[in-house]
Parts: structure tokens; C-alpha cells; sequence
């Protein structure tokens, strides 16, 4: 998704993604906060907050700095959910006190009769109120 985004906007060719992406094409599974730095700084992401800081003095990111980076770049933001393996949305927005995010498991399918390979994830737009989004932030955020 934010792929696609910076090289519409720079005229650029989604082949280079698959270049950049690398190893992590072949992934089945979800990512740590590191594997997800890892990946999205591959691919000329910034980060903001964690180990690897582009800015040394913020460690862990709060909701200002997601609306603030909104300014030039939608966000990804891997959300806090308590497991080992976080989950990443886009924030493409934040207006009337909501975030508008692009998330990749809006609409989550599961057959309990044929197995976990049966079970499918779409993507979709939804909105998430200021200070329950702000709450669930892991402290890291990508953006260009």
C-alpha cells in the first residue's frame, strides 16, 4: 500500500518492490516490531521511535507524532495488541477528532470446517477514535 503510494507519486515501477522486498516476499506469517523495522526500512521508510530511531531522542511515539508525519506521508503503525506479533495499518487521515486508517484485515474470514489455509483477510478503510488509536500505539512508526 505505501509502496504503491511513493512510486505513483515518483513515477516509479512496482517491479523495484520486489527487489527491495526481498525475502520477505515469501513470509506466510506475521512480523516482530524488529523483523517490521527491518522490512520497512528496506524499503526507504523512515522510522520513528524504537532502537532504530531516526530521531535518537524519541524511543516510543505517541499519537502527535503520527498526526504530525500525516503532514507529508501516511503512516504505518504497528498496533500494540499484547502478542509477540504486531499488526500494521496505514493512517491515511486524522480529521474530527478520527484516524482514518487502510487496514489490511479489515474484513477477516474463518472456516472452522475446512482449516487455517481456508481462512482469508481483506483489506478496507475504517476509522478509529483519537484516544483509543493513541492508546494502542506500539511506540513506532514508518513514513517517507
Amino acid at each position: 500500500m505505501m509502496w504503491a503510494w511513493q512510486f505513483a507519486e515518483m513515477g516509479g515501477k512496482m517491479a523495484s518492490f520486489a527487489v527491495l522486498a526481498g525475502k520477505f516476499l515469501k513470509r506466510a506469517d506475521g512480523m516482530d516490531v524488529e523483523q517490521q523495522s527491518e522490512f520497512f526500512r528496506g524499503l526507504g521508510l523512515c522510522q520513528l521511535g524504537g532502537a532504530r530511531s531516526a530521531v535518537p531522542s524519541i524511543k516510543k511515539v505517541g499519537g502527535a507524532n503520527v498526526r504530525y508525519a500525516l503532514k507529508w506521508s501516511p503512516v504505518i503503525v504497528a498496533r500494540d495488541d499484547g502478542q509477540k506479533r504486531g499488526h500494521t495499518i496505514v493512517v491515511t487521515d486524522h480529521a474530527n477528532d478520527e484516524y482514518l486508517i487502510a487496514d489490511p484485515s479489515a474484513v477477516q474470514t474463518i472456516n472452522f470446517g475446512k482449516g487455517a489455509e481456508s481462512d482469508s483477510n481483506q483489506g478496507g478503510f475504517t476509522s478509529m477514535g483519537t484516544g483509543v488509536f493513541d492508546r494502542g500505539l506500539s511506540g513506532v512508526i514508518w513514513y517517507w
